[in-house]
C-alpha cells in the first residue's frame, strides 16, 4: 500500500522502480542509525563533561572551606 503511495505521489505517473524504492528506505534507516550512534557518542561526551565539572565543583568547595577555616581558626568538622 504505501508502495503504491509513493508511486502516485512521485511525478505524475512515472513509475519509480522496486529498487529505488528499496534503497531509499535502506538509505533513510542506515541515516537513522548514524544519527542515534552519533546521539549516543555525545551524550558520553555531555557525561564526560557532566563529571568532570563535579570534580571542579567539589575542589572549589574544598578551597573554600579551607579557607573560611583560616578565616575564622576554627576547623568546621571539630565540633
Amino acid at each position: 500500500m504505501a508502495i503504491t503511495a509513493i508511486r502516485k505521489a512521485a511525478i505524475g505517473s512515472v513509475r519509480v522502480p522496486e529498487d529505488l524504492i528499496v534503497r531509499d528506505r535502506q538509505e533513510r534507516s542506515a541515516g537513522a542509525v548514524l544519527q542515534m550512534g552519533n546521539l549516543d557518542e555525545k551524550v558520553d561526551d555531555l557525561a564526560d563533561e557532566v563529571r568532570g565539572l563535579g570534580e571542579r565543583i567539589d575542589r572549589n568547595q574544598a578551597q573554600i572551606i579551607e579557607l573560611l577555616t583560616r578565616l575564622i581558626g576554627r576547623d568546621p568538622n571539630a565540633s
